[in-house]
């Protein structure tokens, strides 16, 4: 399944961003290198660093970005975790992502403070929809220790990793993609990008709340499928029926934290009226 992109990421930041020190993640190399070439032609000095970029080059990239000779840096696997330049102000989501904590890492290239330099905040442009996925930044997480999967388990599933045979010298080998008996390494596969037409739309005090009390209504829905012995998918249902999308996955895990949660009245009437439509059409079908 390719990656999907709301609007169109360079022009809403020359629009929303044009003079801030900006991180953009990106989906995939091919994707950093059109990313970076868009910007270029609008005139913003960009780099590509990525997982493959050599670590002599890289050093100097990252060198150039802290001391602002190039404005925007557009990455794959490097500057998510482990890099520190506190004068970035800007982060673009060009990336969807499923793990809430690849997320936060993300979101935290720039929340680090930066108080000789004047900054004032950071905005975070979102093209991936990963923040109505898994939160804002500053949202409370909810941790475990308890992964629920077993240690043997683990050692089981990397035991069972398939072999892979070298397209060079045909030698067989696993957990890594470069050939230890020749150097080949795998290809990376292309992803195509999709980019839909849109705006993006800043978060106020009021969407806010509408986004929170979206959460509430899908904890009480969790609270009363416990309560009745529903399924699993039973809230996931019901709350892309009144909302037309899917809840966060997080969410899942904030409901394992806070309950039991007494679910509202209004929230109950609402589950009941379904209940009753369904039936009715039920009766008449």
């Amino acid at each position: 399944r390719r990656p999907t992109l709301v609007g169109d990421v360079v022009q809403n930041w020359l629009s929303l961003a044009g003079e801030r020190h900006t991180i953009a993640f990106c989906c995939d190399i091919a994707h950093a290198h059109a990313l970076a070439e868009r910007f270029v032609r609008e005139g913003v000095k960009t780099c590509v660093i990525t997982d493959k970029t050599a670590t002599d080059e890289r050093d100097d990239l990252m060198g150039q970005f802290r001391v602002r000779e190039t404005q925007v840096l557009c990455n794959v696997g490097i500057a998510s975790y482990g890099f520190d330049c506190p004068s970035v102000d800007c982060i673009v989501l060009a990336r969807p992502t499923k793990s809430l904590v690849l997320h936060l890492q993300q979101l935290g290239r720039g929340l680090r403070p930066y108080p000789e330099g004047n900054k004032k905040d950071c905005l975070v442009l979102d093209h991936a929809g990963n923040i109505p996925r898994h939160g804002m930044a500053e949202d409370g997480q909810f941790w475990t220790l308890e992964t629920g999967t077993r240690v043997q388990d683990r050692q089981a599933k990397k035991r069972e990793r398939k072999s892979i045979e070298c397209a060079n010298c045909r030698y067989l080998f696993s957990s890594s993609r470069e050939c230890p008996n020749c150097g080949w390494e795998i290809p990376v596969p292309k992803r195509d990008v999709a980019h839909v037409e849109a705006d993006l739309v800043r978060i106020t005090k009021e969407r806010r709340q509408l986004f929170d009390d979206r959460k509430g209504f899908y904890l009480e829905l969790h609270a009363i499928a416990e309560i009745r012995g529903y399924k699993a998918g039973w809230p996931k249902i019901n709350f892309k029926e009144k909302y037309g999308d899917w809840p966060p996955l997080s969410w899942d895990q904030i409901y394992d934290e806070l309950k039991p949660i007494t679910p509202t009245p209004a929230t109950s009437r609402w589950v009941q009226s379904r209940m009753i439509r369904f039936a009715k059409g039920q009766k008449h079908g």
